[in-house]
């Protein structure tokens, strides 16, 4: 089995009739499949009656994998922890 990144957009399902508008979501996630059109059924089994804008498709890296590599900042508080420093040593 293989990772799959797999990304689209959205409009969720609404109750009692009324119109989503512009309420369409981001979808990414990874699946673990023999194949990508099993990781794409995957995806479409995850959110079941919702209607695709975009997508569902197979990305070859995360979101997280591609700010990585285009050098984009990181949020702050989010910075990898450091293990050499001492707290609470007086």
């Amino acid at each position: 089995m293989k990772l799959y990144w797999v990304e689209g957009v959205y409009v969720p399902k609404t109750g009692g009739g009324r119109k989503s508008g512009s309420a369409s979501k981001p979808f990414s996630e990874s699946f673990w499949a023999h194949s990508p059109l099993e990781a794409i059924q995957a995806a479409v089994q995850s959110l079941p009656g919702v209607r695709w804008i975009e997508g569902p498709v197979i990305a070859e890296k995360s979101e997280e994998q591609r700010m990585r590599a285009m050098g984009a900042p990181e949020l702050p508080g989010l910075e990898p922890v450091s293990k050499n420093k001492k707290v609470g040593k007086k």
